[in-house]
């Protein structure tokens, strides 16, 4: 009879020894498809947890079944070790990685026990559902509301990121400290009017004029100066009051006025009872002790991706004894480092394990159980050929013995349009040949951008790729397009028409030798802002909610004032609005009409109503979901949404409250880069087209990988060794751009960009396209070096459907 159990009428029940948990989990793997552990080998070591066991690491390569091994880890310490559910932790980056885990944990547990069954063992109810699963913020948020009194008492709220950056957008002037070139220097004109702070976090794609200029280019900043002094500057230099790393090579007060910004954003949290992500982590870290106490054992997925703030968090529980920590990640898959990520944090577990004299294991899962053993293969030598590879921790990945060798992999060469049309044949190809009652093999376009911007300067890549799949009747689905705020859309026009109701534009003789020109009340020019129909805004706003208005109005062969006949029943609407809103300024009785209901009363209309069960519908879900949730200038009152539209006179003219005003200059910078809907009646049955970050995690039969050799950005690995207090050495150009001399710097650079490239490569399971676009005018479509040499001996010779485009092939025939 195993250990601790016993027989209750002809079942077994109780505790399960390791061994008969390794035999059910082998059980439960065959079940589903999958292979048994090995009897000797890695995987049962990754899944058992020793009683000597504090700290292990896992280095897991591409398809090494991490996940899976991870839950079967968790559940080791739920059955065997008879821990509580609720003491275990296991933390994840994406709220989507969070949910497969919870789903895939609760289907693991509820096999286990039916295959136990079947050997007439019944097991004790580990109650699954009590795990403590979930993002590192939201687990942040949960733990602190549960077990610190005074984070509960004060009502403190998590915020996401769209809601933080409309606050930022709001009060930056007023609570941060920001007048713009108006009156004396704050912290934040000073910080802006510093090339060597600017130049830092300027977007690479980013060439001429100066930045920030706009508000949705200040929010940009503020955020990327706040998360890397939070997440990185405050772990590692605070404590010792080492200055930032620019002081240090620039000179000047760039540390003092950091910390004054950190003390006034962290000063209106507090007043508003609210944590963002990154200082939610930061106030976690100061409770930690807390919550320790409730806690025996945490998991950490994707720990390559960890920041400053994050391993400080993680090492943190190590300071109560009988918790544990189980890390996995792969330092050749860490791409995150944009965003604030370090790999330091990952490769330097092990050195602060023996430092701080805690047990310490590393386990390497090194067999790719996902790709042929060509992918596998070429994926190494891409490694070995790029920066990435003098930058790895030790490991080698290779497939499983009896894995198919599989089709070669191919360059496609030629120009860009040639290249899409030779994709869409080839996706044609794989829809015709399949069977009725067969599933098509899953195909996947990646690339480094797939933004579908049209413009006069000539459209973005992606949109050259839908084109060319729409002409063959294939759908294509790319959930980060940035369409759903064009002018064109629902999204924009519904805009288009509340910046009509709130600023009218018109004509005016207001220009030069009273010439007839544009006027609002929101203009930049004084001039203007007296012939406007509306009282002007007590503060400058940003003006693109007046592109969207112009555009309404001149769209069809329509102009200000005089919009086409498909669009001016809805425009005479907006217009008896603002009237009826006049009309009661001088009455008793106040209207009840608010923003939300204005939007409402237009989506009845005809010219909206007609949009039918389409995408276009869906978008306009995505208007109002934005507008009610996001938009809002706190979710608390939602005072420009759900107040009356009441408006006063001022000289006969009608003035708004300000908080109309904010909403929109707020809405206006943040439709320049909203997201489609991810809508799944969409992506079913479409090709998939994502970013090499958005496809981590994922795996496709057939991969087609273009614009794999983007120019080193050095930005985000400079950021990373400055605000750590190193004194990277880099200087500024005239044109604001960076001048990095650091080596570090750069070496850190180059890995990080053919990290991308290797996390795109390893998503294939059969075949492998890479798409070679010779001579594309944009920057990021090159190819990678590393990837044209490994085809540098190869005979080039016409693909089949397109002739203009050179096939390559890897291994060489």
């Amino acid at each position: 009879m195993p250990r601790g159990q016993v027989s209750i009428n002809g079942l077994m029940a109780g505790t399960l020894s390791g061994d008969v948990f390794l035999e059910l989990l082998d059980d439960v793997l065959r079940q589903i498809g999958r292979q048994a552990l090995p009897t000797t080998g890695v995987e049962r070591r990754v899944v058992t947890v020793n009683s000597s066991d504090r700290v292990l690491q896992i280095l897991a390569g591409p398809g090494a079944g991490k996940t899976e091994l991870l839950v079967w880890r968790v559940l080791y310490e739920l059955f065997v070790n008879e821990t509580p559910s609720s003491r275990i932790l296991v933390t994840t980056f994406t709220k989507r990685a969070s949910t497969e885990l919870e789903i895939r944990t609760v289907e693991r547990v509820e096999a286990l026990i039916r295959v136990a069954r079947r050997r007439n063992l019944e097991l004790a109810d580990v109650r699954p559902h009590d795990l403590r699963i979930g993002t590192i913020h939201s687990l942040c948020d949960e733990l602190l509301s549960e077990f610190d009194t005074s984070y509960l008492e004060s009502g403190s709220q998590l915020v996401d990121e769209v809601e933080t950056a409309v606050r930022i957008a709001r009060e930056h002037r007023r609570k941060l400290g920001y007048n713009g070139g108006r009156g004396a220097k704050r912290v934040l004109d000073r910080l802006f009017e510093n090339p060597a702070v600017v130049s830092l976090f300027r977007p690479p794609w980013f060439e001429n004029g100066h930045w920030p200029a706009t508000v949705a280019d200040r929010v940009d900043a503020i955020e990327q100066l706040l998360a890397q002094h939070i997440e990185t500057w405050m772990p590692r230099c605070m404590g010792s009051g080492r200055p930032n790393g620019i002081d240090s090579v620039h000179g000047g007060s760039v540390t003092p006025d950091l910390v004054k910004l950190y003390g006034r954003w962290d000063e209106y949290l507090r007043e508003q009872n609210i944590l963002d992500f990154a200082t939610i982590q930061q106030r976690f870290v100061e409770r930690q002790t807390a919550v320790a106490d409730h806690v025996s054992h945490v998991f950490v997925d994707e720990f390559q991706d960890s920041n400053p703030i994050q391993f400080e968090l993680h090492t943190g529980w190590l300071a109560t004894k009988d918790i544990r920590l189980t890390v996995v990640g792969d330092d050749d898959q860490a791409i995150y480092r944009f965003r604030g990520s370090d790999i330091e944090c990952f490769n330097q577990l092990g050195p602060f394990c023996f430092e701080k004299r805690i047990p310490f294991r590393l386990e390497r899962l090194e067999l790719n159980h996902r790709s042929t053993q060509t992918i596998v293969s070429f994926a190494h030598a891409f490694k070995a050929e790029s920066a990435l590879g003098a930058q790895s921790m030790a490991k080698t990945i290779s497939a499983p013995e009896g894995t198919i060798c599989g089709p070669s992999v191919r360059l496609l060469e030629g120009n860009w349009a040639d290249l899409c049309t030779s994709v869409s044949a080839e996706l044609s190809a794989f829809a015709s040949g399949r069977h009725d009652n067969a599933r098509p093999p899953s195909v996947a376009v990646l690339m480094f951008s797939t933004s579908e911007r049209r413009s006069k300067f000539g459209d973005a890549p992606a949109v050259e790729l839908r084109d060319a799949l729409g002409a063959r009747g294939i759908r294509m689905f790319n959930p980060r397009n940035k369409t759903a705020g064009h002018y064109d859309t629902p999204v924009g026009q519904l805009f288009g028409l509340i910046s009509y109701l709130i600023d009218p534009i018109s004509y005016a003789p207001a220009g030069k030798r009273g010439r007839t020109v544009m006027v609002c009340a929101s203009d930049k020019e004084e001039s203007r802002r007296q012939y406007a129909a509306v009282v002007p805004p007590a503060y400058p706003i940003s003006l693109e909610h007046q592109a969207f208005q112009k555009h309404f109005f001149k769209a069809n062969g329509g102009d200000i004032g005089k919009p086409s006949a498909d669009r001016r029943d809805v425009v005479r609407l907006v217009d008896d609005i603002r009237s009826g809103l006049v009309r009661a300024a001088t009455g008793s009785r106040r209207p009840r009409l608010t923003l939300s209901g204005f939007v409402a009363r237009l989506l009845t209309t005809p010219f909206f109503r007609d949009s039918g069960y389409t995408e276009a519908l869906f978008r306009q879900a995505l208007f109002t979901k934005i507008l009610e949730s996001n938009i809002a200038p706190t979710r608390r009152t939602k005072k420009s949404l759900d107040q009356p539209l009441a408006v006063t006179l001022d000289n006969r003219k009608p003035e708004w409250d300000y908080s109309l005003w904010s909403f929109l200059s707020i809405f206006g910078t943040f439709l320049e880069s909203l997201d489609d809907l991810e809508v799944e009646a969409f992506e079913d049955g479409a090709v998939p087209v994502l970013t090499f970050h958005q496809a981590k995690g994922l795996e496709f039969d057939h991969v087609y990988v273009a614009a794999t050799g983007r120019p080193v950005d050095a930005a985000p690995a400079l950021r990373t060794l400055l605000f750590s207090g190193e004194p990277a050495k880099y200087s500024v150009n005239a044109d604001g751009s960076l001048q990095v001399r650091s080596t570090k710097a750069c070496r850190l650079a180059a890995a990080d960009r053919d990290r991308e490239t290797y996390v795109a490569l390893t998503r294939a399971k059969t075949s492998i396209t890479v798409l070679s676009a010779v001579g594309h005018r944009r920057p990021y479509m090159m190819t990678s070096p590393a990837i044209l040499s490994l085809f540098n001996e190869s005979t080039r010779h016409p693909h089949r459907q397109v002739p203009r485009v050179d096939v390559a092939e890897w291994p060489h025939a």
